[in-house]
């Protein structure tokens, strides 16, 4: 097997988010030990994930309803959130200046936008939706190309 291009030195691996969660469950500081207690302790591991990345929504107290297999398990039953909402919420960051999106094609880099170039966008697109009647429980679809318009579209 040939040897890892680059392998972070011991400052940058104990300020990643793996070691951080350990901490937090008191568990030695290794994917692998995150990983097995996601599997033996799913309620409190998915409740933890909830809890400290800020996710904006109504969190029922069922965290995980277990089905006969992955596929028929529901995680978070009774609780709502928007997608979309969690994505352009980007809390600590300056919209203006933080780049959300960049875009390139076989040539290279083509462009991006900023955080709140996209809010913008996607504020646009959604209003449109409205005002054509769409609202919550319908669906919509289209066959849209690979570019950053295609991303609003479906933020909105």
């Amino acid at each position: 097997m040939p040897s890892p291009l680059w392998t972070p030195g011991p400052d940058r691996v104990a300020d990643t988010e793996v070691v951080g969660v350990c901490e937090l469950l008191g568990l030695p500081p290794s994917f692998d030990a995150v990983h097995r207690f996601s599997v033996e302790e799913p309620d409190q591991f998915w409740g933890l994930v909830w809890d400290r990345y800020g996710v904006l929504g109504t969190r029922s107290d069922e965290v995980i309803r277990p089905g006969p297999s992955l596929r028929d398990t529901s995680f978070f039953p009774g609780s709502t959130l928007n997608l979309a909402e969690n994505l352009l919420d980007a809390a600590g960051v300056d919209p203006g200046t933080h780049v959300a999106m960049s875009f390139s094609n076989e040539r290279g880099p083509v462009g991006s936008w900023t955080l709140a170039e996209l809010r913008r966008m996607v504020s646009r697109l959604q209003q449109a939706m409205r005002r054509a009647g769409v609202g919550v429980g319908d669906v919509v679809a289209a066959w849209l190309p690979n570019l950053p318009e295609t991303m609003a579209v479906f933020l909105a």
